[in-house]
């Protein structure tokens, strides 16, 4: 998933099949998804060797971020708004 505030890939957890696995391109792209939501203790997030960043999400969790995430686009072209030309 590409947004405005990261770059976002979730499989299901192998071990928890009632939560995804979560990465984001960097630690920031995963501190932007712990801010959208009140649920901060059910987002766990990991650091995986080698600059990975996880966060461990139930499902329903992981739903209404991206529901919150598609509910805030309000631009036309993804790559124009953010390199800053909104146009």
């Amino acid at each position: 998933m590409f947004s405005d505030i990261g770059f976002f890939s979730a499989v299901e957890n192998c071990f928890e099949q009632d939560h995804l696995l979560v990465r984001g391109r960097c630690e920031k792209d995963i501190l932007n998804l712990q801010k959208l939501i009140s649920e901060k203790e059910d987002l766990q997030m990991l650091r995986i060797p080698g600059n990975d960043y996880r966060l461990n999400a139930p499902k329903d969790v992981w739903g209404r971020i991206c529901q919150k995430l598609a509910a805030g686009i309000d631009y036309h072209n993804f790559k124009g708004y953010v390199h800053g030309d909104p146009a």
